[in-house]
Parts: C-alpha cells; structure tokens; sequence
C-alpha cells in the first residue's frame, strides 16, 4: 500500500522535498474523501498519526504548515456525516490530535514571544 511509500518520504532527512511531497499526497486524499466515508486508509490510522505527529514536531516550518492542514483534513475524514461530530469508533484519536496540536501551537507562539 501506499501508505509504506509515505512513511519512507517522510523519514527523508537529506531533503525536505520528499517529506512536503508526501504530506501532500496525504492531504489530497483526506480531502477527497465526503466525511462519513469509510476509506480503505482508516485500517492505517494509528500509521497516518504517527506520519502526522512527526511532521508536527518537526524543525522545518513548512513541514509543520502542512502537518497542521493534514491534521484538520484527516479529522475531517472521522466525523459522522449527519451530526459533524468525530465518529465514535476514532472519538479516542482527537484528544491525541488536539494535543499535538496544541503543543506545537503553543512552541509556535513562544518563538514568537521571543523574536518580538
């Protein structure tokens, strides 16, 4: 499956190319998938949020970019299309999700604190 080939680009270290490739192809297919959807790729979730959470903690800026549109593209594949609420079968990965998120988030806003 793909999935393998995204977790080699994503483990590149000699060029970020790779790893912004990869991102994006992650990306691309969390958007094309209608909320509600049962994708193929769910079967590799806890693999896709490992992918998610590395690039988040990255120290390449537009690695973390990315990271944060694929996190909110890829929660939008578990949400129940008629309430808009994350499914309940993957409730257990958002407050993970959100973690990282918000970690990074508040990395992000000390580095700037600290420029200023």
């Amino acid at each position: 499956m793909i999935v393998c080939d995204l977790e080699k680009a994503l483990k590149e270290t000699a060029s970020y190319e790779p790893v912004l490739q990869g991102l994006k192809i992650l990306r691309r297919l969390f958007r094309s998938t209608p909320t509600g959807a049962n994708p193929k790729f769910h079967k590799f979730n806890d693999r896709i949020l490992n992918m998610i959470f590395s690039a988040l903690n990255s120290d390449h800026s537009k690695t973390v970019t990315e990271a944060l549109r694929i996190s909110g593209s890829f929660v939008h594949t578990l949400r129940d299309p008629t309430t808009g609420t994350i499914m309940e079968k993957y409730a257990y990965m958002a407050p993970t999700i959100f973690s990282a998120i918000l970690s990074k988030l508040q990395k992000v806003d000390i580095d700037q604190d600290v420029k200023t």
